[in-house]
């Protein structure tokens, strides 16, 4: 087996669509997003997942009343089921399934802390 480096997804598809690999590795998103160019027909995302990456939301650290909004808010998405909605409003046009470790994941969050 031989290891390319790449310096970026445009790359990696590339070297898969010339021949030059078989195979390229990402975040499924970033795969199944590749993969609805055109001609991408023959491609497939295979296999199961290699990590899980947890994400995070980033904001100013002295603005309470912005984080207790954006708490709430978060905390009734994942509470009403309406995450899962937005989950397929935005993913199942590239057709990135939702998870049964992603589904497990959103409902533990509508748990009250």
């Amino acid at each position: 087996m031989k290891i390319l480096n790449i310096s970026n997804f445009s790359e990696g598809l590339l070297a898969v669509d010339s021949d030059r690999a078989d195979a390229f590795c990402s975040d499924d998103a970033i795969l199944y997003t590749l993969r609805q160019k055109p001609a991408r027909d023959r491609l497939e995302v295979v296999g199961r997942p290699l990590s899980f990456e947890p994400y995070g939301l980033m904001m100013r650290r002295d603005d309470s009343a912005f984080r207790l909004a954006v708490n709430k808010t978060l905390a009734e998405l994942f509470r009403s089921g309406e995450i899962t909605s937005l989950y397929h409003k935005w993913f199942d046009q590239f057709g990135i399934p939702l998870s049964e470790k992603l589904e497990t994941v959103l409902q533990a969050q509508a748990v009250p802390q």
